[in-house]
Formats: C-alpha cells, structure tokens, sequence
C-alpha cells in the first residue's frame, strides 16, 4: 500500500479500510454505505483537486 502524503485521503482510506474490515462482523449493511460514503468523498476530493490519474 502506498503512502498517502494527503491528510484527508488519509483519513478516507483508513476508515474505508476500518470498515471494510469489520463490516461483516458488526454493523453488515451500514458499514458498507459508510465504505461507500468514504469513497465517494475521495474521489469528490480527487476531482476537486486534479488527482488520480496515477501509477500504482
């Protein structure tokens, strides 16, 4: 995994991978909308901010 230099993409990735992770244990369906919520705040930030057209 990358390095995320961005403290608000930071942020976005850690709790898509928090949720991600315990969603099946916890609370199944609203973790996934939240999943779904951190990932479109991302890519809003990235459009907003002319990011993610980058290699891996």
């Amino acid at each position: 995994m990358k390095r995320q230099e961005d403290a608000f993409l930071a942020v976005c990735e850690a709790n898509i991978i928090k949720y991600l992770y315990r969603y099946p244990r916890k609370n199944n369906i609203e973790d996934l909308r939240k999943i779904a919520e951190y990932a479109t705040m991302a890519a809003d930030y990235l459009e907003e901010n002319g990011g993610g057209e980058e290699d891996a």
